[in-house]
């Protein structure tokens, strides 16, 4: 994700990508503790998710970030398809270097926290 994110920053600048907040678990930890809540632990768990197309991947991905930036946001319907297909292209390099067996793989990993109220 950082290096399609890379892609796309160098036609929109930097972006706001909030899905993958609270990805430090210690940050989230201390958020939890220090709202009152006790016996806090925090796991992070971690999977590959596979896409048939890295291509189509790397153009939705491109779709979703420009909504996470002003001169994204400015953009009209056209236009925005037409910087997708540029930040997809662009993107090839880092999608054939996730590619394994005809899958683009994507590992994701998330915070799964449990406390006491």
């Amino acid at each position: 994700m950082l290096a399609l994110n890379a892609v796309a920053e160098r036609h929109l600048g930097p972006i706001a990508d909030s899905r993958h907040s609270f990805g430090d678990p210690k940050a989230l930890k201390k958020l939890l503790a220090d709202g009152g809540f006790s016996d806090v632990t925090v796991e992070t768990v971690t999977l590959d998710v596979l896409f048939p197309d890295g291509a189509l991947f790397a153009r939705l991905n491109a779709m979703a970030v420009m909504g996470m930036t002003d001169k994204g946001k400015a953009m009209g319907e056209a236009e925005r398809g037409e910087l997708a297909g540029r930040i997809a292209a662009e993107s090839q390099d880092a999608v054939a270097k996730a590619t394994r067996n005809g899958m683009f793989v994507l590992p994701l990993a998330t915070n799964i926290a449990t406390a006491r109220a």
